[in-house]
C-alpha cells in the first residue's frame, strides 16, 4: 500500500502496472501514465451531501440531482456509492432503489442493450471493478447511471388525493 497525500493506493501488482481502488481521481502513475487513484469522501463531504438531499421519500428527484452531481464531480466506485447511499438513505428506501435498479437491468437485459445477468449490472457486493480496465470503467459508469435512475423511480408514483378533493365545481361551472 502506498499513501500519496490523502491519496490511498491499493495495488495488486500486474505485469502491464498497478490495479487502483477508487473514488475516482486522475494522478501520474510512477512511469508517467495517467492512473486512477482512491480518493474517501470527507464525512464533512457526506454531511453536506446528506443536508442538499433533503428526504428521499418527500422527492426522489431532488436526491437524484444530488447523488448525479456527486457521481460526476467525485467518480465514486461501488463502495463509496454504498457509502453515500447509507448516509442518505434508510436501509427500506435503499432496497426501494436496488428493486428499481434491478427492474431497469431486466428491462435493458431483456431489449438486448446490455450483456450480462442483472447480479452484473446491479451487484450486491463489491464487484472490484478495475477503474484503470476499460471493461471495468464501463461497467462502474452503467452502474452509476442505473444507481441514479434507480433513485429517481424508486419511489412508486402516487396521487395526491387531498389535492384532488380541494378542486371544487363552482355552482355557475358547467361539468363539461
Amino acid at each position: 500500500r502506498g499513501v500519496i497525500g490523502r491519496w490511498e493506493v491499493e495495488r495488486k501488482k500486474k505485469e502491464e502496472g498497478a490495479h487502483l481502488m477508487v473514488p475516482l481521481r486522475e494522478a501520474v502513475g510512477p512511469h508517467g501514465e495517467r492512473v486512477i487513484v482512491k480518493v474517501p469522501f470527507s464525512p464533512n463531504d457526506l454531511l453536506i451531501w446528506k443536508q442538499s438531499a433533503g428526504a428521499y421519500r418527500e422527492d426522489p428527484e431532488r436526491t437524484a440531482r444530488v447523488v448525479k452531481m456527486v457521481i460526476k464531480t467525485q467518480n465514486p466506485d461501488w463502495n463509496d456509492l454504498q457509502v453515500l447511499l447509507d448516509t442518505i438513505m434508510d436501509s427500506t428506501e435503499k432496497e426501494m432503489v436496488f428493486k428499481a435498479m434491478t427492474e431497469k437491468a431486466r428491462e435493458m437485459i431483456r431489449l438486448r442493450l446490455v450483456d450480462g445477468t442483472v447480479n452484473d449490472l446491479v451487484p450486491r457486493e463489491d464487484p472490484e471493478w478495475d477503474p484503470n480496465s476499460t471493461g471495468g470503467s464501463r461497467r462502474l459508469k452503467a452502474y452509476q447511471e442505473l444507481l441514479t435512475e434507480g433513485i429517481r423511480n424508486g419511489i412508486p408514483k402516487t396521487l395526491n388525493w387531498s389535492k384532488l378533493y380541494s378542486v371544487r365545481q363552482e355552482k355557475n361551472e358547467s361539468p363539461d
